[in-house]
């Protein structure tokens, strides 16, 4: 058996990859964006110390459905839960953090 007597580290992370918006201008109550974008069907990120970000996986895309099907979804939905704001850009966000 090998004894090691130094520095273990097991470093463990978390990470997101969505299509949808970030920075999106919504209420600071985070337990209310959480409610409002799960009952949209929609999921709500906020890492410590950055922006909110508002969209759903690509592992939610339907078999059937197009990518351009999915994107038209998740901007209609984001619009109709929390409402329009064309200043902002849709897109893909990823964020990774320990």
């Amino acid at each position: 058996m090998k004894i090691r007597n130094g520095f273990v580290s097991n470093s463990s992370s978390s990470s997101f990859l969505i299509y949808g918006i970030s920075d999106y201008t919504i209420p600071e109550d985070g337990d209310n964006v959480y409610e409002l974008a799960d009952k949209a069907g929609l999921e709500a990120h906020r890492p410590e110390g950055s922006d909110w970000y508002i969209g759903k996986c690509l592992t939610k895309c339907k078999d059937d459905q197009t990518m351009g099907d999915f994107k038209k979804e998740i901007r209609e939905l984001v619009n109709k839960t929390f409402g329009e704001h064309p200043d902002k850009e849709f897109g893909f966000h990823e964020e990774c953090w320990y």
